[in-house]
């Protein structure tokens, strides 16, 4: 029994913890308390207060801050899902809004380069920590049902068009375009233009990691995390390794949450109506984009895809000149809709 058990489940637990990104060393302890500040106190999203010490060095250890003329707010909306980190960038003269939705276990933070990227073009932005994410409350990188990331983004964007008639845009990375799509999907008739960046909706080695679960999944409520090389930077690499915002436990609900609504996403309807643009990285080893490519085709008919043959998962954290390329094409596809004249 012994022997059975490492020659076969052994191998199918490594397949499902080396689905998910890099290391394991410990955090940043310089930030930690200016973190815990801001998570503390909470403060409005538009509250319009000045920032405080905390905040700046939150911003700047993040590389968050922008140009003199960048009117940035930052704050917290109160969700039915606990409060929600928000950052709202406007530049002068804004012509649409990018809503961002980012991966599992990202923040904020982890858009860094695309933010900048996106004002430069004339895009105000708004970005978020899903629940359980960055500063944003939640047991740490868990969710029970993707329905409750969904009902974030929608009160996110209904916030978002009480305060700006501009049109929007939604724009996510992995997970995000995950939620996404969910929202997509199951809103016909609402927002109806979306960039996905390297999307979520199997995994790879998705047999293994079903399979780990119905196994482990009663046994232990998490595992650890593996940190895995996901982007052809090392220094955004080894930073991830010990960002104090990046959880060091995969929870099993969490992947529970994963099959589920692969299951639920099944039954969606096609949406003939949206205009999506793919970016994905041809050596992404996170997600299974092959299967994933024609899933989306199939649910969006109206889809494009832009490969990057060298990309990884990470491909808003990718080295030079690597990086450029992709955020050229974000911005390229970001302009192609609808924005105020």
């Amino acid at each position: 029994m012994e022997d059975l058990f490492q020659k076969c489940m052994v191998p199918l637990l490594g397949s499902f913890l080396m689905i998910f990104s890099s290391c394991s060393t410990q955090p940043i302890s310089g930030v930690d308390s200016h973190l815990q500040v801001i998570q503390h106190k909470s403060k409005p999203l538009h509250s319009k207060q000045a920032f405080t010490q905390s905040e700046t060095s939150y911003l700047t250890h993040y590389d968050l801050e922008q140009a003199a003329d960048i009117e940035h707010h930052f704050g917290y909306l109160g969700q039915d899902q606990g409060k929600v980190a928000v950052h709202w960038f406007e530049p002068p003269k804004a012509s649409r809004i990018v809503v961002v939705c980012h991966g599992y276990f990202d923040h904020t933070g982890t858009w860094k380069h695309a933010i900048p990227a996106l004002l430069e073009a004339g895009n105000s932005v708004l970005i978020y920590d899903h629940p359980g994410h960055g500063l944003s409350e939640g047991e740490p990188a868990s969710i029970n049902d993707f329905r409750d990331y969904v009902a974030v983004l929608e009160e996110v964007l209904d916030d978002c068009r009480s305060h700006s008639d501009l049109p929007i845009v939604l724009v996510g990375h992995s997970m995000g375009c995950a939620v996404i799509l969910d929202y997509l999907l199951e809103n016909q008739g609402k927002e109806s233009h979306a960039v996905f960046i390297a999307p979520l909706v199997r995994t790879a080695g998705w047999r293994a990691s079903k399979i780990s679960h119905a196994f482990f999944g009663q046994l232990f409520p998490t595992v650890p995390r593996v940190f895995r090389k996901n982007s052809s930077d090392r220094a955004y690499l080894e930073f991830v390794k010990a960002d104090p915002l990046h959880c060091r436990r995969v929870p099993l609900a969490w992947t529970k949450a994963l099959i589920d609504w692969n299951k639920r996403s099944e039954s969606f309807a096609a949406r003939e109506d949206c205009q999506v643009r793919i970016l994905q990285g041809g050596r992404d080893s996170t997600v299974n984009w092959k299967f994933n490519l024609k899933f989306l085709k199939s649910k969006l008919p109206q889809s494009s895809v832009f490969m990057f043959p060298h990309g990884q998962h990470q491909l808003l954290n990718e080295a030079q000149p690597l990086l450029k390329e992709v955020l050229q094409e974000l911005v390229s596809a970001v302009d192609k809709f609808p924005a105020l004249e």
